[in-house]
């Protein structure tokens, strides 16, 4: 059974609220990390072929947090360019 988009939204939001209190006192690596799931869940809530895509990129990126600090930022780095065209692209159509 697939749940509501309203579901989907209301635990996002209630993930953000925990992540602005985690975000406190955790290190501002760990923020960026909670921000990008939060767009990775919300991709969820849609039918976006785009969104879908980057929820996938965002995800495969996890990892690199733990691992590579230096290439997680340059994850983040290819994550925003590729959203920054996607919305180029969507505001000249």
């Amino acid at each position: 059974m697939s749940r509501s988009p309203e579901v989907e939204i209301f635990d996002v939001a209630a993930f953000l609220v925990a992540s602005a209190r985690d975000t406190l006192e955790a290190t501002p690596a760990y923020g960026a990390f909670r921000m990008l799931e939060a767009v990775a869940r919300l991709a969820g809530a849609t039918e976006d072929a785009y969104l879908r895509s980057l929820a996938v990129r965002i995800r495969e990126s996890n990892t690199l947090l733990l691992e590579d600090l230096e290439a997680y930022r340059l994850a983040v780095d290819v994550l925003l360019v590729s959203i920054a065209e996607e919305a180029k692209a969507r505001n000249m159509a």
